[in-house]
């Protein structure tokens, strides 16, 4: 994936900017304006507005799986849960309004990784075999050390199946 491909999906991309700029504009107003509204949402959509210029560089199925490996269960599960509904909440507004790229939708792939290296690990094992290749993680600096090196090796083993890891905690 290069940067020229990612500056002309931009620019191929009509109303690409405007589209974006309405999602944003409507976080606004459901927040309450920029004071009220949190910055996790922001940093989310800006995200997910990263994948939607990617996902454009490759052919892609009719929907784009976003894996998220978070605690579901145990101790941190609130957290997890959370990042979840969080992230959920973004994909369903962006859906709502006619997906991305005429028309494909988001779905999220919630796994638990249990606050735990080695179980998040075996979780973004089961998400590349999904054939998913945006990961979102958010809880536990940990993790994003175990996924970071995790992503970097099988991004050097597999070029032509990357996978973009987003820790946005």
């Amino acid at each position: 994936m290069s940067v020229r491909c990612i500056t002309q999906r931009m620019e191929n991309r009509e109303g690409f900017t405007v589209k974006l700029y309405s999602y944003f504009t409507m976080m606004l107003s459901i927040g309450g304006g920029l004071d009220m509204v949190s910055f996790r949402h922001l940093k989310l959509l800006a995200v997910v507005a990263l994948v939607i210029v990617v996902s454009g560089c490759q052919k892609s199925p009719e929907t784009i799986k976003i894996g998220m490996i978070d605690p579901l269960s145990g101790p941190f599960s609130n957290v997890g849960q959370h990042f979840q509904r969080e992230l959920e909440f973004v994909v369903e507004l962006i859906n709502s309004r006619g997906g991305v790229l005429g028309g494909k939708k988001f779905q999220v792939v919630a796994l638990d990784g249990k606050g735990k290296p080695e179980d998040s690990l075996i979780a973004f094992q089961q998400i590349v075999d999904q054939d998913i290749q945006y990961v979102f993680q958010a809880a536990s600096s940990a993790v994003a050390s175990a996924l970071t090196d995790k992503v970097r090796k099988h991004n050097e083993r597999n070029p032509d199946s990357p996978v973009l890891y987003f820790n946005y905690g």
